[in-house]
Order: structure tokens, then sequence, then C-alpha cells
């Protein structure tokens, strides 16, 4: 799911994602994904349903998972900052400066 979310990141900022590029397996069908807007997010509710999952059996310790969950915190961060950077527009006075 870690290779889900890192290309439908990418793709969702350039704009042109599509899911049957997606890797799925029985319990995230396509069908999963068909209903969410925003895929990236959505991959990654699905990685925290496994991680909580993995903690409730206790397969994973919880300093475990405080690592794993401030690294996929980071993940979606980086998401955030890159999706504030391409939706911020260039200042019209900078824009002249660029054609120059």
């Amino acid at each position: 799911m870690l290779t889900n979310y890192v290309y439908a990141a990418k793709e969702s900022l350039r704009g042109k994602l599509h899911l049957k590029n997606l890797g799925f397996n029985e319990r995230y069908p396509i069908e999963y994904y068909e209903s969410h807007h925003h895929i990236p997010s959505r991959i990654m509710q699905a990685i925290y349903t496994e991680v909580n999952h993995l903690l409730k059996l206790k397969i994973l310790s919880p300093s475990k998972f405080f690592f794993i969950n401030n690294e996929l915190q980071s993940f979606s961060d980086n998401m955030g900052a890159c999706e504030r950077i391409k939706n911020t527009p260039i200042p019209y006075s900078y824009s002249l400066f660029l054609k120059k």
C-alpha cells in the first residue's frame, strides 16, 4: 500500500490519477477507492487501519506503533505541503519578472 500511496500522491498532484494503475487486494478492492475524492488520503486511511489492526493483535508494540505513526504522519504532511504549493498562484509581478 505504500507504493500505492506514493504513486497516487504523484499522479494526484499532476492531476491525472487513474485507479486502474494502482495495486489492489481482497481487503481493499477498487470499489474501496472509487467512492472517495482524494485517493492518497483514502490509501493512508487503509494503511492506518492495517497498522491499528497489527497493534490490536499485539504484533506491533506501542513503541513501534508510535514510530510508524510519526512516519505516516510525515507522508500526509508532505502531501499537504505539495498541494499547497501546487494551488498557490504565482503573483502577477513575479510572473512578469519570469517572462523577462
